[in-house]
């Protein structure tokens, strides 16, 4: 498999780009070579390719706020959920932001009387629903039966088709 060609210019650019990312999220910016290593795959492993940075922001106004630096700065976006690759794998770019939204768990509301469990975040993995489930001794029914470790994957699918 090819990756895309990386655009030298961004590259060049990377401290700044990381310096401008950690203002945002201070706390969720993974710049070093050790820790990029991380993220330089997900499940499917046979390809790999280290991001220019990897963002792991804890809210929507922190995504919101790193989607609008990359466009305004010409910058590759790559969302990431857990890292299943069941929605076709999340790839990094070596020119790109690997944004990762497994930090973004919020649970908005839990409906007994429905057994849902009802997360504006992309970062609920399932395993957390189906213990909160248990907890509650409600039955959940789980969105993707063959996945038990990422709802993020639904929702990543979602928003790239331009579902609200």
């Amino acid at each position: 498999m090819k990756f895309p060609e990386s655009n030298t210019a961004i590259l060049s650019r990377r401290d700044e780009i990381v310096a401008a990312l950690r203002q945002i999220v201070p706390d969720g910016v993974v710049a070093d070579k050790s820790g990029l290593s991380t993220f330089d795959c997900d499940a499917l492993s046979t390809y790999r390719q280290q991001p220019l940075v990897c963002v792991l922001p804890s809210n929507r106004e922190q995504v919101s706020q790193v989607l609008r630096y990359a466009s305004a700065e010409g910058i590759p976006i790559v969302p990431r959920g857990s890292g299943t690759s069941l929605s076709g794998g999340a790839l990094p770019r070596a020119d790109g932001i690997l944004l990762g939204l497994g930090r973004m768990k919020r649970i908005l509301e839990i409906d007994y009387e429905n057994g849902c469990v009802v997360a504006d975040e992309s970062g609920l993995a399932t395993f957390d629903a189906d213990a909160l489930s248990a907890y509650h001794q409600m039955p959940l029914v789980c969105v993707l039966p063959s996945d038990r470790h990422q709802v993020s994957e639904l929702l990543k699918y979602a928003a790239a088709e331009g579902i609200p």
